[in-house]
């Protein structure tokens, strides 16, 4: 499994283009049984960014899984990435076989809305008592 925010992805792979090492940078994307790509449109893409995710998810395609996130809506990613075609591509790719899952307008870090719905985490020994109870 690999993770990395869209936008560290896709300076990795240029930083690997400079230094010569795209090839094998790429490989590590492309071979990874998973790879979560997280915050698509959360930053400024390069120039790239649509071409260089398209070969991420072609090259994965029908042979490793690829989660992305993001929070903007799909119908926004042509002109966020600034290629229509290639998000065209590139959605076609991930949701043939895909599942999409929509959280909803609030955020999950934010659904809790006092602290007193929050949880309550109880530690255990590994014998399932209390660390509060004399042993």
């Amino acid at each position: 499994m690999l993770y990395r925010e869209t936008h560290k992805l896709l300076d990795d792979l240029a930083e690997a283009t400079i230094d010569g090492t795209r090839k094998e940078t790429m490989e590590l994307f492309v071979s990874v049984p998973l790879l979560i790509i997280d915050d698509l449109g959360m930053r400024k893409l390069p120039m790239t960014a649509a071409e260089d995710l398209l070969e991420i998810v072609m090259r994965r395609y029908e042979r490793a899984s690829t989660l992305l996130t993001s929070n903007r809506p799909v119908d926004d990613w042509g002109k966020l990435l600034g290629d229509a075609a290639a998000v065209s591509a590139m959605l076609d790719r991930l949701l043939h076989h895909g599942h999409v899952l929509k959280c909803g307008p609030r955020s999950w870090r934010t659904k809790l809305d006092t602290p007193e719905q929050l949880p309550m985490i109880r530690p255990e020994r590994r014998d399932g008592t209390s660390p509060t109870e004399p042993l």
